[in-house]
């Protein structure tokens, strides 16, 4: 006998007796807390694989980064740490908190994109990847980046650009320490 997910194949060679028994599987709960409060339930199986969401209550000044096992204040410290749309494997109920980092230079949610020119001056945030003389900046949002015409005009003004709803739409999340770019 195999078995494929919820497929059982029997093959047998002589006449045979075939006895599956079911065990019930485990629901639990996942508890999504952001910025102090209850943002979303799920019910699921426990040993499922679930992808975390990516979004959560929006704070101002702050970008959402990640979901933690344990709740945090502000801290230097890298917490228990699960990234946007990771996958989770729960095995009883669990609460995940939102993460969020402090946004810097760089980071729209309200501000200005501010022009960075070194590496060394990345820090966790959201980001406009910028070609500076067309003032163009390629559209992060879009499902398929490498579509032709990716991108969308922007005003650049003393090494600026304005946070709005169609940057921040076009915005990358850029990681330095773990090296991602979503």
């Amino acid at each position: 006998m195999t078995q494929n997910g919820n497929v059982f194949t029997v093959n047998p060679t002589s006449d045979c007796t075939v006895q599956i028994n079911f065990a019930a599987r485990e629901q639990v709960t996942l508890t999504y807390v952001a910025n102090g409060s209850v943002y979303s339930t799920a019910t699921v199986y426990a040993g499922d694989t679930v992808t975390l969401p990516t979004a959560a209550t929006v704070v101002d000044g702050w970008t959402l980064s990640g979901w933690s096992g344990s709740e945090i204040a502000e801290t230097t410290a890298k917490p228990e740490y699960y990234a946007l749309g990771a996958s989770f494997v729960p095995t009883a109920n669990a609460t995940l908190y939102a993460v969020y980092t402090k946004s810097e230079a760089g980071s729209g949610e309200g501000g200005d994109y501010v022009l960075i020119d070194s590496t060394e001056d990345l820090v966790l945030g959201q980001y406009l990847i910028v070609y500076t003389t067309g003032s163009l900046a390629f559209n992060g949002g879009l499902d398929t980046l490498d579509a032709s015409g990716n991108y969308i005009s922007v005003t650049i003004s003393d090494g600026k650009i304005a946070s709005t709803a169609a940057t921040d739409a076009a915005a990358f999340t850029i990681d330095p320490d773990a090296g991602t770019i979503q």
